[in-house]
C-alpha cells in the first residue's frame, strides 16, 4: 500500500487498525476519535513525523499503540489514555520526551523506546 493518510472508509466499530508500511506523515486532530471500540493501532514503518496532541482523544478502550519505525522527533502527547498497556516508539528519531507525555497512562506495562540523545528543557 501507499496510503498517505488514514482512510475515511474504515468502519467505526473496528477494534483493530493496522496501517503498517505506508506513507502516512501526519496524524491529525481527532483522527481516531470516532473509533471508540478501538483496542489496537499499528502504524509502524510509515513516515509519521507529526502527531497532533488530540489525535487519540476519546479512545477509551485503546490497549496497544505501535508507532515504531517512523520519523517522530518528539514523543506523542498521550495523556489520559488510561487503558493503554503497550506503547512502541522504537526506531524513531525522538530527541524530546516531555515530562508529562505519559501522564494518566495508569495501566502502561510496556514501553518500547530506543533513543540516542534526549534534549532536556529542565528549566
Amino acid at each position: 500500500r501507499e496510503l498517505t493518510e488514514i482512510p475515511d472508509e474504515i468502519p467505526v466499530n473496528v477494534t483493530w487498525i493496522v496501517l503498517n508500511n505506508n506513507l502516512i506523515t501526519t496524524i491529525g486532530s481527532n483522527e481516531f476519535t470516532k473509533f471508540t471500540y478501538l483496542r489496537l493501532i499499528r502504524l509502524n514503518n510509515n513516515n509519521i513525523s507529526i502527531i497532533h496532541k488530540d489525535a487519540f482523544v476519546g479512545l477509551v478502550n485503546l490497549e496497544r499503540l505501535y508507532l515504531s519505525d517512523n520519523e517522530l522527533e518528539e514523543a506523542p502527547f498521550l495523556q489520559n489514555i488510561s487503558t493503554l498497556e503497550t506503547l512502541r516508539l522504537s526506531s524513531n528519531t525522538i530527541r524530546t520526551f516531555p515530562y508529562d507525555a505519559l501522564d494518566g497512562l495508569n495501566n502502561l506495562k510496556y514501553l518500547y523506546l530506543d533513543v540516542g540523545v534526549l534534549e532536556c528543557d529542565c528549566s
